[in-house]
C-alpha cells in the first residue's frame, strides 16, 4: 500500500473494534501479532485492545534491557504479561546451558577424565558361575 498506517489509528478504528468484538464472542483466545516493540511507539495502544501480551524475543538480538523495558511498558499500561517466547535459539552455540551440560562437566571434573561419555554397561554377574 501507499503511505504508512498508524497502529494506534488501526487498533482504535471502528472496524477493528467490531472485528475484535465478534472474535471475542466466537473464540476463547485471540492472538494479535504486532510489530517489534521499538516500532510500537506506545505499548498502551496495544494494551487497550489486548487482554494480555506474550513477549517474543530473538536470541542474540533482543537484549536483556530491551526485554525488561518492553515488559515494564506493558506493566505501566496495566496489561498483564502472560510469558515470553525465545525464537531463533541454538543450544549448540550456548555453552554450558541445560541439564546435560552441567552434570557432564561436574562428573568430568570429579572423575579426572577428559571424556564425557559413560562406559558401556556391564551385564550383571551370575553368582552360580563364580
Amino acid at each position: 500500500g501507499s503511505g504508512t498506517v498508524s497502529i494506534a489509528n488501526l487498533l482504535h478504528s471502528p472496524r477493528m473494534t467490531e472485528l475484535l468484538r465478534r472474535f471475542r464472542r466466537d473464540f476463547d483466545n485471540i492472538i494479535v501479532d504486532s510489530p517489534p516493540m521499538p516500532q510500537l511507539s506506545d505499548a498502551r495502544v496495544l494494551g487497550r485492545v489486548a487482554d494480555a501480551v506474550i513477549l517474543v524475543m530473538r536470541a542474540g538480538h533482543t537484549t536483556r534491557d530491551a526485554a525488561l523495558a518492553a515488559a515494564q511498558r506493558f506493566a505501566e499500561a496495566g496489561t498483564p504479561l502472560l510469558g515470553t517466547i525465545l525464537n531463533d535459539w541454538n543450544p549448540k552455540i550456548t555453552p554450558g546451558y541445560g541439564y546435560y551440560s552441567h552434570y557432564s562437566s561436574y562428573y568430568q571434573h570429579y572423575s579426572g577424565s577428559d571424556t564425557q561419555s559413560p562406559s558401556e554397561p556391564q551385564p550383571p554377574s551370575d553368582p552360580t558361575t563364580e
